[in-house]
């Protein structure tokens, strides 16, 4: 079925210009869509979450504000409109690579947008589940599936058990599924979070408490449980209420959190035999956060906040404190012996 692209402006001509090149570009790409335009009150465009105009209109949701590029047009002609077009939509350009690494949280952006999961792709949301489904629990679904079919195609051809590992093989020692799945969660798979978007996660959960949604539609929207999506939440308030560093209006970005989720997801699970390895990676992660200038300190301390009941005390801070840290405390400590 051809979409059908509404055109709004408070000014009919304006909304004229804008449908006029829409037009365009569906004719220069041999496709068939019903462009509308009118002119309507200011009331009933800010009803519809307009900021700006004229706006562009699917299936009742605004999909762009202004004049939009031909590229983006081209998108709404050709949004998948099943689970398999949308997986292979995504399979396509990695086929010949394995590259699950990538498919955390700037490709579940893009598809959000790109696939129209913000309300607009309303066949796409209706083969996800619901066609009121949230963009990012649609998006995480896709790229579940695109997952699951890179991995078994990851799988060791047979023959080949006594071959050397590759390093694609290889299992890393920080896991972040296997942290994950402590809270609920089912790791990549249920969250769409990796090493690197575990930030991510922690900025969903606190933009969503900050709007004021409840814990539980978070931890059902992210799959995760709902202890943990507190726990989340009581870190990043800490965060960003603390008008000492962060506060609320400091842009989103992926320091220092990524270091703080990083430090939790490690020490938020019992230790399994490898005390040292984990204790490596938060030493990394503060050592790296020094260096960027941020307080490693309060990062730990916020980290090793809200902690499940029942784990051993977080290591001391000396135990973790970067060594060129440790070599000033050292040298203080000399002086102050000294005098």
């Amino acid at each position: 079925m051809s979409p059908v692209i509404l055109v709004l402006s408070l000014d009919f001509v304006e909304s004229q210009i804008v449908a006029d090149a829409i037009r365009l570009t569906v004719k220069v790409a041999g496709r068939n869509a019903l462009v509308v335009l009118a002119a309507c009150q200011r009331d009933y465009l800010l009803s519809l979450g307009a900021t700006a105009v004229p706006v562009v209109v699917i299936n009742k949701k605004i999909v762009w504000q202004g004049q939009p590029p031909e590229e983006v047009v081209r998108e709404w002609l050709d949004w998948p409109k099943s689970l398999e077009d949308a997986v292979q939509r995504i399979l396509k350009p990695i086929e010949d690579r394995l590259d699950t690494a990538s498919l955390g949280w700037t490709l579940g952006m893009a598809i959000r947008n790109s696939f129209g999961l913000w309300g607009a792709n309303i066949d796409l949301l209706r083969a996800c589940g619901s066609e009121t489904m949230h963009a990012d629990r649609a998006s995480e679904l896709i790229l579940a599936e695109v997952r699951r079919r890179l991995a078994s195609r990851a799988s060791p051809p047979s023959g080949t058990a006594n071959a050397p590992i590759k390093p694609e093989y290889r299992k890393q020692d920080f896991d972040p599924d296997e942290l994950l799945a402590q809270h609920g969660a089912g790791g990549r798979i249920g969250t769409g979070c990796t090493w690197s978007s575990l930030a991510d996660l922690y900025y969903k959960v606190h933009r969503r408490r900050q709007a004021g949604e409840p814990p539980e539609h978070i931890a059902g929207a992210l799959d995760i449980s709902e202890s943990y999506a507190a726990r989340i939440d009581r870190r990043m308030a800490q965060w960003f209420d603390d008008k000492e560093n962060a506060g609320p209006g400091i842009p989103f970005g992926r320091d220092p959190i990524e270091h703080l989720a990083a430090i939790a997801a490690v020490l938020d699970v019992p230790p399994r035999a490898r005390e040292e390895q984990n204790l490596a990676i938060v030493k990394w992660h503060l050592r790296e956060a020094k260096r960027k200038g941020f307080d490693w300190e309060r990062i730990y301390r916020v980290a090793t906040t809200a902690r499940p009941e029942g784990l051993a005390p977080a290591p001391p801070l000396d135990a973790v404190r970067p060594s060129h840290d440790r070599r000033a405390v050292n040298r203080a400590a000399a002086r102050k012996g000294a005098g």
